[in-house]
């Protein structure tokens, strides 16, 4: 599970979108139906054309960096970070209450969920993009070049409480510990022994500790002895002893995108919560391989990129 964001390239096109969701449907022999949602909100896919994907000419390295980000992402297996320019900012959006289930406080919960409403839906969303900020600050993403990504990379987010915005001291975003560690390939060529898991990134979160044993050449298990704290994503755990080559592993963390209040700052009963903020889609490519059309020296088209929603 990658934190890498795709960044947006000159050669791209305009998106379709699809909103997917999945329902069990069951027939009686009155012909009578009964149907079951699978998904609680859709999971969306979308298909990008590029026109020009270049190897260097004019300065237009599209080419490079798209098949770059694919081979690694090792193709279809690995998630990362999208922004849908269309669907990726919200401005003065109610927060779910976890306990009481509502947009407004109730003089004791500290943990709002972060989520977006278009039109008549309501969903949560949970790769949020951006920091607290003490300013009322509205962002615009400005050029559509790798180059540029800090223009639609850490945008500010306002918290308001009953329309008053509050202080970027008094909240932070999703502190949040692993609670999981599954083994995902046991590699090869290790020495025999219980050796110190290492783990990286997660969104500035620290303190996972695990260990994984090695038997017979190969990782047989991994153990998650401490969750920490902090994480907005799972962080990615390596096995930095024991000889070990090709072993992986993956971690889970509780939904992000939670906005957490200081104690003593709890909003107040009856007063609605809002935000403005930015988030990403965790998406995945929907293929193992990409078809590139070389039409022109240096210049390549791919008709069709197809990006798929995952859960986070």
């Amino acid at each position: 599970m990658s934190q890498t964001v795709l960044n947006h390239l000159l050669s791209e096109g305009y998106a379709k979108r699809k909103p997917i969701f999945s329902t069990q449907r069951s027939v009686s022999a009155s012909g009578k139906q009964t149907r079951v949602p699978n998904y609680s909100q859709a999971l969306s896919q979308w298909t990008l054309p590029f026109q020009f994907l270049g190897e260097g000419a004019i300065g237009n390295t599209d080419f490079n960096y798209l098949e770059g980000f694919f081979e690694a992402r090792l193709g279809d297996f690995d998630s990362f970070l999208w922004d849908d320019p269309n669907d990726d900012q919200c401005v003065a959006q109610p927060l779910l209450n976890t306990v009481a289930n509502t947009t407004n406080g109730d003089g004791a919960t500290l943990i709002f969920q972060m989520q977006r409403t278009l039109g008549s839906g309501t969903a949560p969303v949970y790769a949020i993009n951006g920091a607290p900020t003490a300013f009322e600050i509205y962002w615009t993403g400005v050029g559509n070049n790798p180059a540029h990504a800090a223009t639609y990379e850490n945008p500010p987010i306002n918290v308001y409480v009953n329309g008053s915005l509050v202080s970027s001291a008094n909240y932070s975003i999703g502190t949040l510990p692993v609670l999981s560690l599954t083994l995902n390939s046991g590699g090869s060529g290790g020495t025999s022994g219980t050796f110190a898991l290492a783990f990286a990134g997660g969104g500035g979160g620290s303190g996972a500790t695990g260990t994984y044993t090695i038997s017979g050449g190969v990782v047989t298990a991994v153990t998650l002895t401490a969750g920490g704290s902090g994480y907005l994503y799972p962080p990615i755990p390596s096995f930095p002893s024991g000889g070990i080559v090709g072993a992986s592993a993956y971690c889970s963390i509780a939904n992000g995108g939670t906005m957490l209040f200081g104690a003593g700052h709890a909003p107040g009963s009856g007063l609605p919560v809002t935000a403005d903020f930015s988030y990403f889609r965790r998406v995945i490519f929907s293929d193992s391989m990409l078809e590139f059309e070389n039409f022109a020296q240096a210049f390549w088209a791919l008709k069709s990129l197809v990006l798929e929603e995952v859960p986070a």
